[in-house]
């Protein structure tokens, strides 16, 4: 019996020991090689060089990371180390917010319950990040799943979170008072004063809170861009100084920007519309927020004047006219089809420009088709740089081809004014 008892416990001290030790070895060396790096010492093609293995490698132990969060909670090792909670045992192991880590938690329960996104997680297809946002989307609707994934090779994570958000409105299941109901006690705000004396501030808001709040600060933010331009402010300096303005037009009425009430952009299908409520599929969107329900759309209107975009009402996209610049009816249908910039893998949503695929001067059409929302950077790039618009991918958005590229002026010669078309 005793030889008996000391092979079980040797085969169950030496088995996690095997399966340890070569990722331990791994980052031990790893951890090596970054210790008697020279960064300054390095020539601009190494420096890319290693940037490069530095994303595979985070991306692989962001993989790792996620993959087996799961079982080590259930491990309870938490539980012993003296953690009030699994986030608060992660958090500190990271050395990372509490937030992070119940993020990083709450994506790992979402992956487990997907495979395919598991798998694309496992072969490094996916960063852990997008992996989490797909995940949240298939669980709703598993049909998505591969046309996220495709997504993810693309668009960065706040387009894929766009998506994402997209299809989960559309599966959701839930009547919509009762869905309204989840989301209201969702919302938070949090404040806290880091060791600098600093305020930071977060929080979640209700889709018709979302929409009042961004309507109500952008007059502000748009006039921080507008000041600083041509400073070295950053877009998140840009952002806070927005904020303290709109703060500050509160107690004193004298600064306060716009018409008192919210201008907010909502694209709805005339179905769901007239029904109260959209069925799977049908679109109902709030511009630069993301999906609601047509009921969010109805508490906005007692202090909001909202403008609608009836997908198959008005066809705003053949409205035209000679002038270069767009009309109102054309800038509120450019607000809603491009809440953010047009070029492939970007989707700022500040600072946003129209621009003419082809150029006015060169013939193009003040039309819809021929009319896209870059963000500044962007657009200085095409106009100043020589860059091109490429070929229109399903979703909108458009590749910066750079210089001695066949871009839309070759491919889409329709794009050119057309004097038979523009109205006297």
């Amino acid at each position: 019996m005793s030889t008996t008892t000391v092979t079980t416990v040797t085969t169950a001290t030496t088995s996690p020991r095997e399966v340890v030790a070569p990722f331990a070895s791994l980052a031990d060396d790893f951890a090596r090689l970054v210790d008697e790096l020279d960064p300054k010492g390095l020539i601009g093609s190494e420096a890319t060089g290693l940037l490069g293995v530095a994303v595979r490698l985070k991306k692989a132990a962001g993989a790792l990371e996620v993959l087996v969060a799961k079982q080590a909670v259930a491990a309870g090792e938490w539980r012993r180390s003296g953690a009030r909670c699994p986030e608060e045992w992660l958090a500190r192991k990271e050395g990372t917010s509490f937030g992070q880590a119940k993020g990083t938690l709450a994506g790992a329960a979402a992956i487990d319950k997907v495979p395919q996104v598991a798998e694309a997680l496992q072969r490094g297809q996916v960063s852990p990040d997008q992996a989490a946002v797909i995940a949240g989307a298939a669980v709703e609707d598993p049909s998505a799943t591969g046309s996220l994934l495709e997504a993810a090779q693309v668009d960065d994570l706040r387009g894929l979170r766009r998506k994402a958000a997209r299809i989960r409105q559309g599966a959701v299941k839930d009547e919509a008072a009762q869905h309204a109901a989840q989301q209201r006690a969702r919302r938070v705000d949090w404040a806290v004063h880091d060791e600098d004396g600093m305020l930071h501030l977060s929080g979640a808001l209700t889709p018709a809170q979302g929409a009042r709040f961004r309507a109500v600060i952008q007059p502000y933010i748009t006039a921080v861009f507008r000041d600083a331009k041509g400073t070295d402010v950053t877009a998140e300096q840009k952002l806070a100084d927005g904020f303290m303005r709109m703060v500050e037009a509160a107690a004193d009425p004298s600064k306060r920007l716009g018409t008192g009430g919210c201008k907010v952009i909502v694209r709805v299908d005339a179905a769901a519309l007239a029904r109260g409520h959209s069925h799977p599929g049908e679109i109902c969107e709030i511009t630069g927020q993301g999906p609601v329900s047509v009921p969010v759309v109805d508490a906005l209107l007692p202090d909001a004047y909202v403008a609608f975009v009836v997908t198959n009402g008005v066809d705003v996209t053949h409205v035209a006219h000679a002038g270069r610049f767009p009309t109102t009816l054309q800038r509120t249908a450019l607000q809603w089809r491009d809440p953010a910039c047009t070029v492939e893998g970007c989707s700022c949503e500040l600072t946003l420009e129209t621009d003419h695929l082809v150029g006015y001067a060169q013939g193009g059409a003040t039309q819809l088709f021929n009319l896209g929302n870059k963000c500044a950077p962007h657009h200085w790039r095409k106009t100043t740089q020589g860059y091109r618009d490429g070929p229109r991918r399903p979703d909108g958005q458009r590749p910066l081809l750079p210089p001695g590229t066949g871009g839309a002026r070759a491919a889409e010669p329709d794009l050119r004014r057309d004097p038979g078309r523009d109205p006297p």
